[in-house]
């Protein structure tokens, strides 16, 4: 996991579903790394799809470096026991 202070475009956070998402772009960090607090609107980013995901909605942030490796290989396919059988990821 990465803190919001180290992120960039690229990167990823994940909703409090679950749901990982592709950063666009960040607001409410100070270039020194400060975060604004709620009263002054708060952290958070906005994704590749246009969703606004602040402080209160995110449950983690990630490095790009370690989530795209883990997405190269979307299907796995396990032999033995009859038919193969794929898991596939989105």
């Amino acid at each position: 996991m990465a803190n919001i202070t180290e992120l960039q475009p690229g990167d990823y956070v994940q909703d409090l579903q679950g749901t990982m998402h592709k950063i666009a772009s960040i607001w409410g960090v100070s270039p020194t790394g400060k975060l604004a607090k709620p009263s002054e609107g708060g952290f958070g980013c906005i994704t590749e799809a246009g969703i606004r995901i602040g402080m209160m909605s995110a449950k983690s942030y990630h490095k790009a470096e370690h989530i795209e490796p883990l997405r190269l290989s979307s299907t796995i396919t396990i032999e033995g026991m009859g038919k193969p059988f794929q898991l596939k990821f989105n």
